[in-house]
């Protein structure tokens, strides 16, 4: 039945036995929507071997995305080798020319990037590429409101001493992301309550919330203080739970007609999952990476209403800087950029902390935490 349709939709589960007889399908144009969720950036997997199986007998291929591959160009190549095969070369001479492969003690490491001007180049032969620049006249607004959380002088002194030291630091990278950690922490206990209160005000005017953080205990506190005042919460969500408990909370709350709630850490669900239910968003934690924090804005934003967002922001001179440098990287952030900036996060870290002659270290920093350390 399958080899007569005209027009045959198929999830990627299917994709994969039904690969093994290809051969009975005539196809004229193939195409794989969302081709991140195929697990296309991993050279190795089997959907992608399916979806090459299929091309072969395919007259045209398009795979989309609106979700970035920002990590590093070593996720484009089985995209482009299976789009055009055999033009962008094999997967090692790929990753010496773009991806600055190095040899190491357990192999190539392929984990940079290199001749990114001329990647840039040859990926405009073969990609259509619309930015949020220029499709945002046409879209809903994004409205965020800064609110300010007022804090303890005790809470305040504790925060502004950490960020001295984080300031003067001189122990380079490592020593400069222990004492971030614990920055984060001081900032979540005191915004933790107010971001409560304000998801409280929300749910009983019968508006959607959705809740952002940045550690998995103060999202669990958040969705435990709320489910105790009677709202019906899905979550908390964060990486500590398994993909098929994660995936139940999105749809349940997907499927919920009523008024509720999601708390979810930015890192568990910032991509490629819709949560276009939610009327307003509350981050109670902020991300020294602008990306990252425009990733999971865009959670709610389906392209017909528009996406509130408010942002918690504690009473201490480091948090105000950090919310100032922040922002200005948010207005301009590209959703649908290929990778996160270093740069981005080490201007935003350097305005937080007022740090200047230390470039080395807020780079190598910036790159700790890109690359999630």
């Amino acid at each position: 039945l399958a080899s007569r349709a005209r027009v045959l939709f198929a999830t990627y589960a299917t994709v994969r036995p039904w690969s093994e007889c290809f051969h009975l399908f005539k196809l004229g144009t193939l195409v794989a929507d969302e081709c991140h969720l195929a697990g296309i950036s991993d050279r190795k997997n089997k959907t992608v071997e399916a979806i090459r199986r299929f091309n072969t007998i395919a007259d045209r291929c398009v795979l989309a995305s609106a979700t970035p591959l920002w990590a590093n160009p070593a996720g484009l190549w089985p995209i482009l080798d299976i789009v055009t095969p055999g033009a962008f070369g094999a997967w090692h001479n790929f990753g010496v020319r773009y991806c600055g492969a190095q040899p190491g003690n357990y192999g190539w490491s392929y984990d940079g990037a290199s001749n990114e001007e001329e990647l840039q180049a040859r990926l405009s032969e073969v990609m259509i590429r619309h930015r949020w620049a220029d499709v945002a006249k046409d879209l809903p607004p994004i409205t965020r409101t800064v609110e300010v959380v007022p804090i303890s002088d005790k809470e305040r002194d504790r925060i502004e001493a950490l960020a001295v030291e984080i300031r003067r630091a001189t122990g380079g990278a490592q020593t400069m992301a222990g004492n971030l950690a614990r920055l984060r922490r001081l900032y979540a206990d005191a915004k933790r309550q107010h971001a409560v209160i304000l998801a409280t005000e929300h749910l009983q005017a019968g508006r959607s919330v959705l809740v952002w953080t940045w550690h998995e205990e103060i999202a669990t506190r958040i969705a435990g203080d709320l489910s105790a005042a009677g709202f019906r919460v899905y979550g908390a969500i964060h990486g500590a739970l398994d993909a098929t408990r994660r995936e139940a909370f999105v749809e349940g709350a997907a499927r919920d007609g009523g008024v509720r709630a999601v708390v979810a850490t930015m890192a568990s669900v910032g991509m490629a999952v819709s949560f276009a239910w939610a009327q307003h968003q509350i981050f109670a934690e902020l991300d020294y990476t602008p990306l990252y924090l425009s990733q999971a804005e865009m959670r709610p934003f389906d392209g017909t209403h528009p996406v509130e967002s408010t942002l918690l922001v504690a009473d201490c001179d480091a948090d105000r800087r950090l919310i100032d440098a922040l922002l200005p990287k948010l207005e301009s952030a590209n959703a649908l950029g290929l990778k996160a900036s270093v740069g981005d996060v080490a201007a935003v870290l350097g305005a937080s902390f007022r740090m200047t002659g230390n470039e080395g270290s807020l780079s190598d920093l910036a790159e700790r935490l890109l690359a999630g350390g």
